[in-house]
């Protein structure tokens, strides 16, 4: 429901009809999306009974097509450079958005305990693997305890760097409430896409140039 704050302030740059049909779908959609970050973090088993429409909406959910109460709050911040995030990673290095400067980052918002976190590493290590370190900077940030964070890097084998923010910026990464969630920056820190829960191997290459 954060994208409504966001939407309503957004709403200068929008045309009003766009604007009404996603506030008359936000019920619709606030309960899709509900249940499905709790299937994707396993709190809950998929429904067997989901009507034609809810179903689509799901499934777009779930592979990163935004709904309407998302698409208002990521089209106020595309084409923007992305605040700055600092943090410590597990390896005991720091990082940081500034300091990836020249090269294209993929910064993934994570929960430790998130069964759609733990299954992207394994997207992301291939993607880390195949693309030369100039070109692509991959950063997974959360906010949650050191401990849980070494776990989950030991857990998953990820290659690239896992930490907690020291600081996470209010917008646009507070608005954040399905994990994982991408934000793709261009080699000047500027915010392209941004990609809500699990994504495919082929959706993160796409990004890339």
């Amino acid at each position: 429901m954060a994208g409504l704050k966001h939407g309503y302030a957004a709403n200068v740059g929008l045309h009003v009809e766009n604007a009404n049909e996603a506030f008359d779908r936000v019920g619709q959609v606030a309960n899709v999306m509900q249940q499905a970050q709790e299937i994707a973090e396993g709190k809950a088993p998929a429904p067997a009974g989901l009507d034609e429409q809810t179903r689509g909406m799901a499934e777009s959910l779930f592979a990163g097509t935004l709904n309407p109460i998302t698409q208002i709050w990521t089209e106020d911040y595309l084409n923007r450079h992305a605040p700055n995030i600092e943090f410590y990673a597990t390896d005991g290095r720091g990082y940081s958005i500034e300091k990836s400067r020249n090269t294209r980052v993929i910064v993934m918002l994570m929960r430790a305990t998130s069964p759609a976190c733990q299954q992207s590493v394994a997207i992301l290590n291939q993607i880390y693997d195949e693309t030369p370190r100039g070109d692509l900077r991959i950063l997974a940030v959360s906010q949650e305890t050191p401990a849980s964070l070494d776990a989950f890097v030991r857990r998953t084998g990820a290659k690239f760097p896992v930490g907690k923010a020291a600081v996470l910026p209010t917008e646009p990464y507070g608005d954040v409430q399905s994990f994982p969630t991408y934000f793709i920056l261009d080699s000047d820190g500027i915010i392209e896409k941004i990609l809500i829960g699990p994504q495919s191997l082929n959706t993160l290459r796409s990004t890339l140039p």
